[in-house]
């Protein structure tokens, strides 16, 4: 990890994060589905839009951030509140044999969120955040804007090699790199992740790091 100096401001390392690995895919007729979804995912504090609903495509063509809305309808879109509605979901997937699908703040060029026959889960409210200023790092949820964590970061004397764009979700940031303004300077925003929490596809909250599933950090760092 590089670090500018004690005079200067600093990397801040490691990210909190629900993410998600592997899919299983299926087909249901949509009406159906819903009705036998709903005690299923009763449990889920967020919101959750099924494919049947009134106002279901107004939500599906919101999950993507460019005008181009591509012809893919996810079977159902939870808007998670905790990680227990991503755990929620993903076994509510797995065991209706559905694909998996994230979104931070659906900044995706391809809507990669919007998948056919999946369960497609926004972590876009997921936005706590904590510093430890002592060893320049900061744990933080994906749904972190980047203008927002970099405020806050500021505020601690600290600094990262953010995303271009202020609202861009720092979930997908840097599970897709992290190309930001200051790579030349301070590297790709990925190689700052030292940690991470994820849900598997068998619906475990796991820790990662470089004692503890090493494969999956290495993973998650692009």
């Amino acid at each position: 990890m590089s670090n500018l100096g004690p005079n200067r401001r600093t990397f801040v390392k490691g990210f909190i994060s629900s993410c998600l690995l592997g899919a299983v895919s299926g087909f249901h007729s949509s009406v159906a589905f819903a009705k036998q979804a709903v005690d299923a995912l009763s449990r889920i504090t967020g919101t959750v839009i099924h494919k049947a609903d009134k106002f279901y495509e107004d939500w599906r063509q919101g999950m993507t951030w460019y005008v181009r809305k591509p012809k893919r309808y996810p079977q159902t879109m939870v808007l998670a509140k905790t990680v227990d509605d991503v755990i929620t979901a993903v076994n509510y997937a797995r065991e209706n044999g559905l694909k998996v699908s994230i979104r931070s703040t659906g900044h995706s060029i391809s809507a990669s969120p919007l998948r056919d026959d999946a369960v497609m889960i926004d972590l876009s409210q997921l936005r706590e955040v904590s510093f430890d200023t002592e060893n320049q790092t900061a744990w933080l949820q994906p749904g972190m804007r980047a203008q927002e964590f970099q405020e806050l970061a500021n505020a601690q004397g600290l600094a990262f090699p953010t995303a271009h764009t202020n609202v861009v979700g720092l979930g997908g940031f840097l599970l897709g790199g992290g190309l930001g303004w200051n790579l030349q300077k301070w590297d790709i925003s990925c190689r700052s992740v030292i940690g991470a929490e994820i849900v598997t596809a068998d619906g475990k909250l796991i820790q990662v790091n470089d004692q503890e599933h090493p494969d999956l950090l290495w993973a998650i760092r692009g």
